[in-house]
């Protein structure tokens, strides 16, 4: 997100330093901290609220639901509340296309929470409309959750892993995309990948996709000192440890 308020220069100081604070809450929460991220996101939300600009609230919040899905995730199921509110609020903003996306796509994953599995598919849907047009590594993301979402709902589990494989073959092709954020989505293309490929009953190209996330988590970790993806992977994964020792020591 690019910022210019030419007509007044002490707000576009105000506003970078907003966008500072947020990115570097972003690399706090990666680097497993989402409590103290939140924290910081906390902070940056009020100084966007006192500027008044909508693009620039919509910038944090979107970060700040990110934490609070985290922490759900870590097992503090009271966030899904405020995950759900504040997502209702930044559907409300004036806002660009792009932005209003984010907040499509997490309110799939309040209803994929929720166990509501038709809303959350029509939710990633409508969110990966919005960015397709940006062609970039946002409508690759969002392809994978809206993949992954049209699983629960019954779709033809090899027609996903093909959605799936066409996106990681975009990925490869992006180049305006920083490279800790590519490994988190292609880690999680990956993810989705192995199930839809387990569903099918494709058990060694299942093990073969899990074991490259598993490969694209430790990178995170040991590279970039950002560790959350490979909690999330033990998290998410029955019998973690047992499958920690077929993956092996890489």
């Amino acid at each position: 997100m690019t910022v210019d308020f030419a007509a007044n220069s002490l707000e576009q100081v105000q506003a970078v330093n907003v966008l500072s604070l947020i990115k570097q809450a972003e690399k706090v929460r990666e680097e497993g901290n989402s409590t103290l991220a939140a924290h910081m996101l906390g902070i940056a939300l009020q100084d966007a609220e006192r500027l008044g600009r909508d693009e620039l609230i919509g910038e944090t919040l979107g970060q700040l639901i990110v934490c609070l899905k985290h922490l759900y995730q870590n097992g503090d199921k009271s966030s899904l509340a405020s995950m759900e509110q504040m997502v209702a609020r930044g559907l409300v903003l004036k806002i660009s296309d792009q932005s209003k996306a984010v907040f499509l796509l997490r309110q799939g994953d309040v209803y994929t929470f929720k166990k509501e599995y038709k809303p959350a598919e029509a939710s990633y849907n409508a969110a990966l409309r919005l960015v397709l047009k940006t062609n970039g590594y946002l409508a690759i993301e969002y392809k994978g959750h809206w993949a992954e979402s049209l699983l629960k709902i019954g779709r033809d589990s090899k027609y996903v892993s093909r959605l799936i494989e066409d996106a990681i073959n975009d990925l490869a092709k992006v180049t305006d995309v920083r490279e800790f954020h590519r490994l988190i989505i292609l880690s999680g293309l990956y993810a989705r990948l192995a199930k839809s490929q387990k569903q099918s009953w494709q058990f060694i190209r299942a093990y073969r996709s899990l074991r490259k996330c598993y490969q694209l988590c430790k990178q995170l970790r040991n590279q970039y000192n950002m560790p959350q993806r490979l909690n999330q992977f033990y998290q998410n994964l029955p019998g973690g440890q047992f499958w920690f020792g077929l993956l092996g020591s890489i």
